[in-house]
């Protein structure tokens, strides 16, 4: 039996791993880059970067991917291959399960027939674990690139949708993060010194830039790489997100674009309460249902359960952290940190 359980979430920009030690309790969180879309090669070096910093002789593995979507693959069912296939190159000694949704925790000889179950299905595993802690909830994960919004009734995940492009209809999933979403896409158009502007359909700035000017965004979430390869400071992001409009940012304007990045945050939240109240409204969630927030942009869920007259959880305080500290922890991992948990349980006790 081994002695704990490493959750991996394989993100077409990030790797993301947990280990748990107990049913809910988490002993360490990774999370490095995976610019997986450059190709394969990514994957080798981001599990280099893991590996010095777990011990896995004891461990077994459970892996959830998004990384499949990445457009180096052709199909997401040749996504999902390579990726296992590397992961077992790299594990040859160590048990691995992959998690399937609704048909759980499966071996690599039982893939064949399930990619459909396995791609992208990093959400389901929250929900699952989320479900263990909480009875009633509206889940709404915020990453860098993508955000979730998740229903719990009586201990249990009710979705309308299933595959990214049912969820995406369903608008349990919303195509929109805190990091990696291009400016242009979180806004029709931004009050700019006075005048309402719309932005340029170019990969200027995002919404990494954005946070940056609010001072929101964590630094431990802030890996990625900027639009113009230039700095990560607020300056610069202010140049940045001035390009957008059409603009050149003078020092001496730096108030007035972070009032267009407070603009840009508003429509943002817009976009993700709309999506809240659908489910809320298709669920019957309870006013005492509260708001669980997870990512790394749950700053903006405290403000969406505020807006919604709801009780904030965060989730990280469903998990029981091992030596904590301050900055990344499972409640920014939650699909890592859940099918480590959950295959503790299943596995390890």
């Amino acid at each position: 039996m081994p002695e704990s359980m490493t959750g991996w979430d394989v993100g077409g920009a990030h790797l993301k791993v947990v280990e748990a030690i107990g049913a809910a309790r988490v002993s360490r969180v990774v999370q490095v880059p995976c610019e997986l879309w450059k190709g394969l090669d990514q994957l080798h070096t981001s599990i280099d970067q893991v590996w010095g910093q777990f011990d896995f002789s004891h461990s077994m593995l459970a892996v959830t991917m998004t990384g499949e979507l990445v457009d180096h693959f052709g199909s997401r069912k040749e996504g999902i291959d390579r990726i296992v296939e590397t992961i077992g190159q790299r594990f040859k000694e160590n048990e691995i399960v992959y998690f399937a949704g609704p048909k759980g925790f499966v071996h690599m000889s039982e893939l064949g027939s399930l990619s459909a179950q396995v791609a992208s299905a990093n959400w389901l595993a929250s929900g699952n674990f989320i479900a263990t802690r909480l009875k009633d909830a509206l889940v709404i994960d915020i990453g860098s690139t993508t955000t979730d919004v998740l229903s719990i009734r009586d201990h249990r995940v009710v979705n309308e949708g299933y595959t990214d492009s049912e969820r995406l209809h369903a608008r349990e999933l919303v195509y929109c993060g805190v990091v990696r979403t291009p400016v242009f896409a979180l806004c029709s158009t931004a009050q700019v010194g006075g005048r309402l502007v719309p932005p340029m359909n170019e990969y200027f700035a995002n919404s990494a830039d954005v946070y940056r000017l609010t001072g929101e965004l964590p630094s431990y979430a802030d890996t990625g790489s900027t639009p113009d390869g230039r700095g990560k400071d607020q300056a610069s992001s202010a140049i940045r997100l001035a390009r957008m409009f059409g603009n050149d940012a003078a020092t001496e304007q730096l108030e007035m674009w972070r009032a267009v990045a407070a603009y840009v945050r508003e429509q943002q939240i817009q976009v993700i309460l709309d999506a809240c109240r659908k489910q809320m409204l298709r669920t019957g969630l309870g006013l005492d249902s509260p708001v669980a927030g997870a990512g790394a942009g749950r700053f903006l869920v405290r403000e969406i359960s505020r807006r919604l007259n709801r009780r904030y959880v965060d989730v990280a305080d469903l998990f029981e952290h091992e030596g904590a500290k301050d900055g990344l922890n499972a409640g920014d991992c939650v699909p890592a940190a859940s099918i480590a948990c959950l295959g503790y349980q299943r596995y390890c006790l």
